[in-house]
């Protein structure tokens, strides 16, 4: 609001305390150039998207945040179930793997 500046900014001239340099140089950066009638056209048209709703105000919002974690942890839980022989497989794999490379590595270094 433009009144609400000016009153801000002639509350500041008052005190004794602020440099006029830094109040004049804060009043050219509050300063816009908008045209009212844009802005209050930009305002109309995003006003929608910045409205709450009401689904997440209020007593409701915890309930909401627990009954959708409890979904996320169930899916987890049937993805794991899935996962877990393959991941096993791929442990034993691994392990495989690391057991011959270490027995490759100690028969190299025997003979160098």
């Amino acid at each position: 609001d433009e009144t609400g500046m000016n009153e801000s900014m002639s509350m500041s001239d008052d005190d004794p305390d602020v440099d006029d340099s830094s109040s004049e140089r804060d009043a050219k950066r509050i300063k816009s150039n908008v045209d009212q009638v844009e802005w209050k056209a930009e305002l109309d048209r995003v006003s929608q998207r910045l409205i709450v709703p009401k689904a997440t105000i209020g007593d409701k919002n915890w309930r909401s945040f627990l009954d959708s974690s409890m979904e996320h942890l169930r899916m987890m839980d049937e993805v794991s179930k899935s996962l877990e022989p393959q991941l096993q497989h791929i442990s034993r794999t691994v392990s495989g793997d690391i057991e011959q490379i270490a027995t490759k590595e100690a028969i190299v270094n025997q003979n160098f």
